[in-house]
């Protein structure tokens, strides 16, 4: 008996190349590594109001960004700090491509922009640092807010 041959007529075996596999799953690690920290880096380390009352955040089709707010006072937004000032410049650029991204579209004009505000607030914050970044928001046309809060039972 003699050995397998292959398609050549040549015995042995064929090897398969495993050098360009192992680059496509190192390439697919560091991809999911950076994609991950990307979407952490709008949650800043804070800690939240307890609210026993608060609805469970769902599934929304809306653009949704994030404000963070210690309790110094500092704004971040887009894991930057920004000041107020900053903060509206950016958040009144997204509404105008939000308006640019709805000309055409029925019901596109009116009422104010479909952006949702995220508003993480820390639990030791004074109010008057929510109260001044609420009438930021107001005056940029944003009417869809939502306040992150901590439910007791998730500890």
């Amino acid at each position: 008996m003699g050995r397998p041959q292959d398609r050549n007529g040549e015995g042995g075996r064929t090897e398969l190349p495993i050098t360009p596999m192992v680059d496509i799953v190192f390439n697919l690690l560091i991809f999911f590594l950076v994609v991950t920290d990307l979407t952490q880096k709008d949650l800043e380390d804070i800690t939240l109001p307890e609210a026993t009352q608060a609805v469970p955040e769902g599934p929304t089709g809306e653009r949704r960004y994030i404000v963070n707010l210690n309790r110094d006072g500092e704004l971040h937004f887009r894991g930057q700090r920004v000041s107020l000032r900053e903060l509206a410049a950016q958040l009144d650029h997204l509404v105008r491509l939000d308006d640019l991204d709805r000309i055409g579209r029925p019901g596109g004009e009116g009422e104010g922009s479909r952006l949702l505000i995220l508003v993480r607030a820390g639990a030791a914050v004074p109010s008057l640092h929510v109260q001044w970044l609420l009438q930021e928001l107001a005056r940029g046309r944003l009417r869809k807010i939502e306040f992150g809060v901590e439910f007791p039972e998730a500890r």
